[in-house]
């Protein structure tokens, strides 16, 4: 599959997603790609994780994991503390399951992924085979619950299956026991004669078991691609056309290459080794290549060629000897760091940063409350902390605030779905959106103020237009691969749109005026530009996006130049 994948990817991925699926591959062949995704996940502007094509090897990842670590385990645990051995298990697998109960409310990537607190859904299944192995519990004989406990468990997991909605439950986590314990009491009470076995026993369902770890293997990639593919529009007719191809791939795969492969007869155990070895190295030497080409660049037109974004570790200037500048904000002002990195090095200026996933305000009493839960973040509490008291300490420092405003303020993203979070006064319970936008108006506009107050210079940036769609990818649709001389089209959204969808927020910084505030406008470089009444996501060489709404490292130029423009105008004393 990981193969197979390389070489579809040489033909579907761009540069910069060819280079993340090689790394992807690296984990995977190691056993760590839940970390590597997990790392990944939690980046901000992380890439959608409907298009990497090896994602679901992260749950691979963690079975291995725990195939490994777990025999040592019981061989440890067997040899000293074999008499209590079925506690330990159950005190495992309860301090796993408090531990995702826990985690899941505070750190739902880390949850998600790693196996501390995925252990108690495997732990399960070692409880059964202890139970099963040691003849311990009678009641697997008593014909009731032979009958009604494989029919319950059939209802948790279609309850599960039906009525599980991931943005409202904590998983993993207590709910996750609803379809794994309904998966025990089928293997645990059902018997040869009982009426659910007899459903499972149907040849359809025993043959989709067979081919299920094929189809797992292949499905998300086989998706994944569809979605990257230029060649495909997204639809549901080739959804379904998808799916067939799938089940086919996965039929072949179970017969031609699963099944063969566990047959000693056919393939021993020494030509087996040699094969996966040779297929580890194989793959190795060619997702390495991928990293030290930068994704084979050479295959594509010169547009998709280049570094969207600044992968490495910013080292922020802290060598200037004039003004220092602090960068405020979300992804969006990340988007901007690394050109303004370098262009304060030409101006001798330092650079401090504080980019977080919180929409920052310099008043106090402001809390971010999870929609689901209603818990209140402690983090951004204290990241807001934080930024007050540098600012407290760096007087007369030039700050430059910016972030995707209308996230918060619309509390929907750039594909207009709900977010996590909601923003509102300490001590005040909101009921609409209405009400919270009275209250964020005026603590940001107390925010600017206060900042300016405090002797900061200020630089405001004004909305990104965000363009509702993934621009590497529509381009990469849009050119015809392998015809590099092919006129490269111009991207764009309609203007009227973008200022509707950010009026509240030009209107509130508009409002805003006094001495030491500058303004950067984003729209006066992508808007109305190349084509009339449309915003651009691109030039003829160049994508101003490296997503749907964060800009690369040459569409922040157009801002960092101006933001340059800003700061010069604030060392020589002059003010508007």
């Amino acid at each position: 599959m990981m193969g197979i994948s390389s070489v579809v990817g040489y033909y579907l991925l761009v540069p910069v997603a060819f280079v993340d699926f090689a790394k992807s591959s690296i984990a995977a062949i190691f056993s760590v790609s839940n970390f590597y995704f997990y790392l990944e996940d939690i980046k901000y502007a992380a890439t959608s994780e409907l298009v990497k094509p090896l994602l679901h090897t992260w749950s691979l990842s963690v079975e291995e994991q725990f195939y490994f670590i777990f025999p040592i385990l019981l061989i440890i645990l067997i040899k000293f503390f074999k008499k209590i051995l079925i506690k330990i298990l159950i005190l495992i697998f309860i301090l796993s399951l408090c531990f995702a109960e826990y985690k899941s409310r505070i750190d739902t990537y880390f949850n998600f992924y790693l196996l501390l607190s995925r252990g108690f859904e495997l732990i399960i299944g070692s409880l059964l085979s202890y139970l099963e192995l040691n003849k311990i519990g009678k009641s697997k004989y008593n014909p009731i619950l032979n009958q009604i406990c494989p029919v319950v468990g059939i209802i948790l997991i279609f309850y599960s299956f039906i009525f599980f909605n991931f943005d409202k439950i904590f998983h993993p986590g207590i709910t996750t026991l609803i379809p794994t314990i309904g998966a025990s009491l089928i293997i645990w009470f059902s018997k040869k004669e009982g009426l659910i076995v007899k459903i499972l026993s149907n040849k359809i369902l025993v043959f989709s078991g067979l081919i299920s770890y094929s189809l797992y293997l292949w499905h998300y990639s086989v998706f994944a691609f569809y979605r990257n593919s230029p060649f495909v529009e997204i639809n549901q007719s080739n959804r379904y056309i998808v799916i067939i191809i799938i089940l086919l791939i996965s039929i072949f795969s179970y017969y031609f290459i699963e099944k063969p492969f566990r047959n000693k007869k056919i393939i021993p155990t020494k030509k087996l080794i040699i094969s996966v070895l040779f297929g580890i190295i194989t793959l190795l030497i060619f997702n390495l290549y991928i990293l030290r080409t930068e994704g084979i660049k050479t295959r594509l037109p010169n547009i998709l060629n280049e570094n969207l974004k600044f992968n490495g570790e910013i080292q922020l200037n802290n060598k200037g000897n004039e003004r220092e500048v602090i960068l405020i904000g979300d992804s969006h002002a990340g988007s901007l760091e690394y050109y303004l990195n370098e262009k304060l090095k030409e101006e001798k200026s330092n650079l401090s940063s504080f980019i977080t996933h919180d929409f920052y305000l310099y008043v106090q009493g402001f809390n971010k409350v999870n929609r689901k839960t209603k818990i209140i973040s402690q983090d951004y509490l204290n990241n807001n902390k934080k930024i007050n008291d540098f600012l407290y300490q760096h007087k007369d420092s030039i700050i430059i605030y910016h972030q995707k405003w209308t996230r918060v303020l619309t509390e929907r993203d750039d594909q207009d779905l709900e977010t996590c979070c909601y923003f509102e006064p300490l001590g005040v319970f909101t009921s609409s959106l209405d009400e919270r936008q009275k209250y964020l108006s005026a603590a940001l506009k107390l925010s600017i103020n206060n900042i300016v107050q405090k002797g900061h210079p200020l630089i405001i940036i004004y909305p990104v237009p965000e363009m509702g769609f993934n621009v590497p990818l529509i381009m990469q649709k849009k050119l015809f691969y392998f015809v590099k001389d092919k006129k490269v089209p111009i991207l764009a959204i309609n203007y009227e749109k973008y200022k509707k969808r950010n009026e509240l927020i030009f209107q509130i910084l508009d409002g805003i005026q006094g001495p030491n505030i500058y303004r950067v406008y984003p729209d006066k470089f992508f808007c109305n530009t190349i084509i009339a009444h449309k915003c651009i996501a691109n030039d003829k060489d160049h994508l101003f996006y490296f997503d749907s709404n964060h800009l690369s490292v040459e569409g922040s130029k157009y801002i960092v130049n101006d933001i340059i423009k800003a700061i010069q105008q604030i060392k020589s004393g002059y003010n508007h």
